[in-house]
C-alpha cells in the first residue's frame, strides 16, 4: 500500500500483480482512491472520491472516472454554474447535506440514504436510477434533472418539503410512505410533483400529514395518489392539469374535504380524480 498526499487531498494507489502457472508473464491492475476535503477545481480525478466522515467536499468543473461515496457526516456540493461529470454512482449514507447542482452526467445511480439535511439534484443527468431513502428534516429537491432509471422517494421522517419540477424520469416515479413534519401545511410546504415527465408511471401512496400539489404532469402509463392522510393548511391538496396516458386512481386519500381535483385528462379516471 503506498499513500501519499498531493494538493490538500490524499490519494491512495493499490497495485497488485498475478503470475500465471509456468510464466514468467504477470498482469498488473491499480485502483486509486482520493480523498476530498475542501474543493476540487476542474481537474480529471482517477479512480474513486470519497468524502471522509465529517468532511465537506466542493466539486468545480472536475472529471471523475469513477464513483463518489459521502462518508457519514460528510457533504458533497457539486457548484451551480459548473459542469461535473462523474463516470459511476455517487452514494451517500448517513451524510450531513447532498447538493448536485452543477450540470454534467452521473453514469451510474445517485444513492442518497438518511441524508440529515437536503438532498438536492439540479439541471444534471442521472443514467440510472435515483433513490432518495428516508431523507432528512428538509427534504428533497428534484429540479430539471433527467434520469434513464426511476426516482424513488421513500421513507422520510418529519419532512418539510419534498418538491419534483421539471424532471424527466425514463422510469417513473415512487415518492411513498413520507411522514411530513407538523408545520410543513402551515408553511405552505409539502409535497410537489409539478410540470415532469414519468415515462412509466407515478405512485404517491401513503404519504401522512401531506400537503400535495400533483400539476401540469405528463404520465405515460398510470398515476396512483393513494391512501395519502391529507394535512389541513391554508390551501387544499390539489391534482390539476395532469395528462395521463393510461388510468388516473386517487383511492382512499382522507380527509375528502382537503383533496381538490380537475382538469385532468386520463383514459380512465376513478376515485377522488373523477370530475
Amino acid at each position: 500500500m503506498n499513500s501519499r498526499r498531493i494538493w490538500g487531498r490524499l490519494v491512495v494507489a493499490s497495485i497488485g500483480a498475478c503470475v500465471g502457472v509456468g510464466s514468467l508473464a504477470g498482469a498488473a491492475s491499480a485502483a486509486t482512491t482520493t480523498e476530498c476535503r475542501g474543493t476540487i477545481g476542474a481537474e480529471t480525478i482517477s479512480g474513486k472520491l470519497v468524502v471522509p466522515e465529517g468532511a465537506s467536499c466542493e466539486l468545480d468543473g472536475t472529471t471523475i472516472d469513477g464513483g463518489v461515496l459521502v462518508e457519514r457526516g460528510g457533504s458533497l456540493i457539486t457548484k451551480y454554474g459548473s459542469t461535473v461529470n462523474i463516470a459511476r454512482s455517487v452514494r451517500a449514507i448517513g451524510a450531513r447535506f447532498l447538493q448536485l447542482e452543477a450540470e454534467g452526467v452521473i453514469g451510474g445511480e445517485v444513492l442518497s440514504q438518511e441524508t440529515a439535511e437536503e438532498t438536492i439534484l439540479q439541471r444534471g443527468t442521472v443514467d440510472h436510477q435515483v433513490r432518495i431513502l428516508s431523507p432528512g428534516t428538509s427534504g428533497a429537491e428534484i429540479l430539471e434533472e433527467t434520469g434513464m432509471g426511476q426516482l424513488a422517494i421513500v421513507g422520510g421522517q418529519n419532512v418539510d418539503r419534498l418538491s419534483v419540477r421539471g424532471s424527466s424520469f425514463a422510469r417513473g416515479a415512487r415518492i411513498n410512505h413520507n411522514v411530513f413534519s407538523e408545520g410543513a401545511a402551515l408553511n405552505d410546504q409539502g409535497l410537489e410533483v409539478e410540470g415532469s415527465t414519468m415515462s412509466e408511471g407515478l405512485s404517491i401512496v401513503d404519504n401522512e400529514d401531506v400537503l400535495l400539489s400533483v400539476d401540469g404532469n405528463n404520465v405515460k402509463g398510470s398515476a396512483k395518489i393513494n391512501a395519502n392522510l391529507l394535512a389541513a393548511g391554508r390551501y387544499r391538496s390539489e391534482v390539476w392539469e395532469n395528462t395521463i396516458e393510461n388510468r388516473l386512481a386517487c383511492i382512499g386519500d382522507t380527509p375528502e374535504s382537503q383533496f381538490y381535483a380537475y382538469r385532468n385528462t386520463a383514459a380512465n379516471k376513478v376515485g377522488e380524480c373523477r370530475e
